[in-house]
């Protein structure tokens, strides 16, 4: 998955483009009926045959029953296009054009079409057309002056928004000082979406997020984000396939570990991704047996170096039923 791509999966779900709504154009969120929320195709046919393929596309329905709605197109972008208003008018009219020959009009003849452009870029955006919001007339018209809403993560991040909006969050996550800041960001968020989603939806999202932050994190030699994440994945979603999971990436990254010692004859740095196995055993046995557990656990492993007997404390820890039963297969 490339970097477009994860965006793109985050803004596939419905609940994540209701947090943007209601999180950054709020007069538009009031109007509508977020719950009817449904995604459309992005693809569209002008009439002169030309092909548009767009990031995603949402439609709503008003709240009050008048039979109108709001298509809502979102294009993320990580460069500076300066010519984006004049890109955005061209596939709204396309999507104009197509979506009135398929007969998607709203009850009184109209479409009615917003959009927002994401910007996710190290750069200033300087590109001209954009709004930073959009206000609802008393008929509940959309009034604008510009052809699209800009929402920059770096200028969005400074905002003061809910801390459970899962956009404001990721818009912190994109501008995180480091990847600890940016994992413990999401682990924090978290604990704000087991109390507002379903299980299921929460789980959803926080996959996304992960699989986001394993594109967007830069990783070093030594796989430290990539150890990070995979505890966190193991953490926040299905324990059990994680623990299965975990253990065979450990195994892999043990493996490499070593083979980068042997040939390049650095005895620290293979000390240090026994160090960083040790380390992760105890975070792992934490999660499934407590605190107590994993500080037993770090007790016995302080001095240890051997391979194959961190290996078998981490299957250990997948198999074992109890804290006392890990203790004791990890005295061995």
């Amino acid at each position: 998955m490339d970097h477009d791509a994860a965006w793109k999966r985050l803004f596939g779900l419905q609940v994540v483009v209701r947090h943007l709504l209601r999180g950054f154009v709020p007069d538009v969120a009031e109007v509508l009926d977020l719950n009817a929320l449904r995604e459309i195709s992005a693809s569209w046919a002008g009439a002169d045959a030309e092909q548009r393929h767009g990031d995603a596309v949402w439609r709503a329905p008003y709240a009050d029953g008048s039979g109108r709605s709001i298509v809502l197109l979102l294009e993320f972008q990580s460069t500076v296009d300066l010519a984006m208003a004049l890109r955005v008018l061209r596939y709204e009219g396309m999507a104009f054009d197509d979506l009135r020959r398929q007969g998607e009009v709203d009850a009184d003849g109209e479409l009615r079409l917003l959009s927002v452009v994401l910007y996710s870029g190290t750069a200033r955006w300087t590109a001209p057309g954009g709004a930073t919001h959009v206000t609802v007339g008393p008929d509940g018209e959309i009034l604008r002056s510009r052809p699209y809403v800009l929402l920059d993560s770096a200028a969005a991040a400074q905002d003061d928004l809910a801390a459970d909006n899962i956009v404001a969050a990721l818009f912190h996550l994109d501008n995180a000082p480091s990847a600890h800041d940016a994992i413990e960001g999401v682990r924090t968020l978290a604990g704000s979406l087991s109390e507002s989603l379903e299980p299921a939806e929460r789980d959803t999202v926080l996959e996304g997020l992960i699989d986001w932050l394993a594109i967007t994190l830069p990783n070093g030699p030594d796989r430290e984000v990539a150890n990070a994440i995979a505890g966190l994945r193991t953490g926040l979603l299905n324990r059990e396939a994680g623990m299965t999971r975990l253990a065979e990436r450990a195994r892999e990254w043990e493996a490499e570990w070593l083979r980068q010692g042997i040939e390049q004859g650095i005895e620290r740095g293979v000390e240090q991704g026994i160090a960083s196995q040790r380390a992760m055993l105890c975070r792992q046995a934490g999660r499934k047996f407590g605190s107590d557990a994993a500080a037993e656990l770090a007790q016995l492993l302080a001095r240890v170096s051997d391979a194959g007997r961190l290996e078998r404390v981490g299957d250990a820890i997948i198999d074992a039923e109890s804290a006392d039963a890990l203790i004791a297969a990890a005295a061995l």
